[in-house]
């Protein structure tokens, strides 16, 4: 989690909107089934396939973004976090009959490493830059450190970090010894299957999703029927995990674990509102904060704490504050809700949340009518004039935006002359459409709306 967000001050006007927060009123839960191998765990896209090398069954993984970045895995064992699952032999070479497609730039590698006693018995890797449309076998040696004991333990790991039209199918994987299988990898070969089911809310992440990257189940995070309206609310409560405290918390997004731009919007927001109720540990603090960005680049932020006990359903309200002083919209944006501090949060505190919403401004509601400020002819074809008062050697910048809060041109940049000051501007290489003209003079600024008309 972003542990600081910048404060900056634009004032507008609000109107209220609903539209574009995914699930805001949390209505849209999902139960959904999931088919994994036994005995492996996997993140990104996998999937039961029947195109095997042998038997009925083969595991096929799908390149793409995961959940963190662009690595994908598929490790024997329970959790990304298993060191060693049980084994017993003296394998020679790791083998394995693989298909697929990589494309250039994508990166497909195994490493392994068997143990004796806690004692390293042998490691083997191996980089895969091609793959075949049919099935082939590969076979690598182990490195064998020590000879002498038998080999107890292993962990094993395929590692996939491809594009959206990359896979791979694996079957069979063995260890062997004289081509002949020495010991067994549990599910090896794939054909065991299991499903489980999970409650799923539309258009959000959380942190029972980031233990599910991992392999393991958290409940940090859950919907519930005690809401401010409707027939849902989400329900965060800080959980202890080994030591460590697990904050529950959602962002929107799917696998949204780096905060980036998350669903869009179109609109400068001025605050984003919700209820809620919380029960805090001690020196908690429940956190909201919502973050705007332009382009893929942060342009705004806001935030709310409170450390304070709420036990009936009461609202919040962040202002978001931008960083431009000019009105450039955002495209998207993301939201992060916790029931405790983002940087240090205590075991047991609780929160419910529901009803989200956005206040949002239109471009028109921030222009300003200064009475020492005069642009025209309005609308113009070829040439805008800029009028205005000012004291003379003062500084001023005259710039020409989009309504998308793209700098189009700089008309003017430099001291006054006079206390009255005419600046005039081309408009003839403009297209027809509306645009701001902006005027800054130190902490003065002064937006109007022009149109440009060309017949």
């Amino acid at each position: 989690m972003k542990k600081t967000i910048s404060l900056f001050f634009l004032s507008l006007i609000a109107t209220l909107s609903f539209a574009q927060i995914p699930n805001p009123s949390f209505e849209d839960i999902k139960n959904i089934t999931e088919t994994n191998a036994a005995y492996w765990y996997s993140t990104g896209k996998v999937e039961q396939s029947t195109d095997a090398n042998s038997g009925t069954y083969a595991i096929k993984q799908y390149g793409g973004t995961s959940q963190f970045g662009n690595i994908i895995s598929l490790t024997v064992g329970t959790s990304a976090f298993s060191n060693q699952v049980p084994y017993e032999g003296r394998p020679t070479h790791l083998e394995f009959y693989i298909k697929g497609n990589l494309t250039a730039g994508d990166s497909l590698f195994l490493i392994s490493n068997l143990t004796s006693n806690g004692n390293t018995y042998g490691v083997a890797s191996l980089d895969l830059t091609s793959l075949s449309n049919n099935y082939f076998k590969v076979k690598t040696p182990i490195t064998i450190i020590d000879s002498s004991n038998i080999c107890d333990s292993i962990t094993l790991g395929f590692y996939f970090q491809a594009s959206d039209s990359s896979y791979f199918i694996l079957d069979d994987v063995k260890y062997t010894n004289n081509n002949v299988e020495e010991g067994q990898i549990v599910n090896g070969d794939f054909e065991t299957w299991v499903s489980t089911q999970y409650r799923k809310i539309e258009g959000w992440s959380t942190s029972n999703d980031i233990g599910k990257a991992f392999g393991f189940t958290f409940n940090a995070v859950k919907d519930t029927s005690d809401a401010s309206d409707g027939l849902r609310a989400i329900y965060m409560q800080n959980i202890s995990f080994f030591g460590q405290v697990i904050p529950g918390a959602i962002v929107t997004g799917i696998n949204n674990i780096d905060q980036g731009p998350a669903f869009p919007v179109s609109s400068r927001y001025k605050y984003f509102n919700g209820h809620y109720k919380y029960k805090p540990s001690t020196n908690d603090t429940f956190s909201v904060d919502v973050i705007m960005f332009y382009q893929g680049n942060e342009i705004g932020t806001g935030k709310y704490r409170s450390t304070a006990t709420v036990n009936k359903y009461q609202k919040f309200s962040c202002e978001i504050i931008y960083d431009s002083v000019l009105s450039v919209i955002p495209d998207s944006a993301n939201i992060i809700i916790s029931a405790g501090s983002l940087d240090a949060a205590v075991a047991g505190s609780k929160a419910w949340v529901d009803q989200l919403s956005f206040e949002a401004v239109g471009i028109d509601n921030i222009i300003r009518n200064e009475k020492n400020v005069s642009i025209y002819p309005n609308p113009t074809k070829d040439y805008i004039y800029i009028n205005f008062e000012s004291n003379t050697n003062e500084y001023i910048y005259i710039q020409l935006y989009n309504l998308e809060g793209k700098l189009l041109k700089n008309i003017y940049q430099g001291k006054t002359l006079n206390n009255y000051t005419q600046i005039s501007s081309n408009t003839s290489e403009i297209p027809s459409g509306m645009y701001i003209v902006s005027i800054k003079s130190g902490s003065n600024i002064y937006h109007q709306k022009i149109q440009v008309i060309h017949e």
